[in-house]
């Protein structure tokens, strides 16, 4: 196993490592603890730009940023006592309409919602 796979051992090297810029960490503690896995992989193609055909990389601000997201997502889950496998389109639905009900500005709804898709 390398240090640089998803499942090695987690480090607390912040992503920036500059003195002009906010080091920013994924804090993967933070999530349901059966999600993690999942998580890992996901967080781990970001930083690498190891996205699908068709994605554009996103930079690693953004990636903090949806980090949060993803987190709304999977403790939202986590709390019905749902895997990502056995969600359905009535449950995709159900979040959307939390999200909404959040009254969160266009452009944060629009991002749990890709966070969703990139899941």
């Amino acid at each position: 196993m390398s240090c640089g796979s998803p499942s090695a051992r987690s480090s607390t090297t912040p992503a920036w490592l500059r003195v002009d810029r906010k080091s920013l960490k994924l804090d993967f503690t933070t999530l349901p603890t059966a999600f993690v896995p999942t998580a890992k992989r996901l967080f781990y193609a970001q930083l690498t730009q190891d996205t699908p055909l068709g994605e554009q990389p996103i930079t690693i601000a953004s990636i903090s940023t949806y980090f949060s997201c993803v987190r709304h997502v999977l403790l939202w889950a986590n709390a019905r006592g749902r895997t990502l496998a056995q969600m359905s389109g009535t449950e995709l639905n159900d979040y959307h309409r939390e999200l909404v009900g959040l009254r969160l500005c266009l452009t944060s709804t629009c991002r749990y919602r890709r966070a969703v898709r990139l899941l």
